[in-house]
């Protein structure tokens, strides 16, 4: 959630392709290999020099309005 968090806030995040899903909300350029620090910190130098794009993450599908609206589809079914 942090990852959301952060881009909500207005924060540049990169972030190693984990396979809990970074990549779903995240740009291939602000993503790294799991331990590949040298890429990991081209990817932070990228952001430096080149400032961060907001409008091409993925961040929608997170927004407060829609995970109300989830949340009320699960307990409608478990009621």
């Amino acid at each position: 959630n942090v990852i959301v968090e952060s881009l909500i806030c207005g924060t540049p995040v990169v972030s190693t392709d984990c396979p809990s899903g970074p990549n779903e909300v995240l740009k291939k350029e602000y993503l790294s290999s799991c331990g590949d620090y040298k890429e990991l910190g081209h990817a932070m130098k990228n952001v430096l020099n080149n400032g961060y794009d907001f409008s091409s993450v993925k961040i929608d599908g997170f927004r407060m309005e829609k995970i109300i609206d989830m949340w009320c589809d699960i307990c409608k079914v478990i009621a």
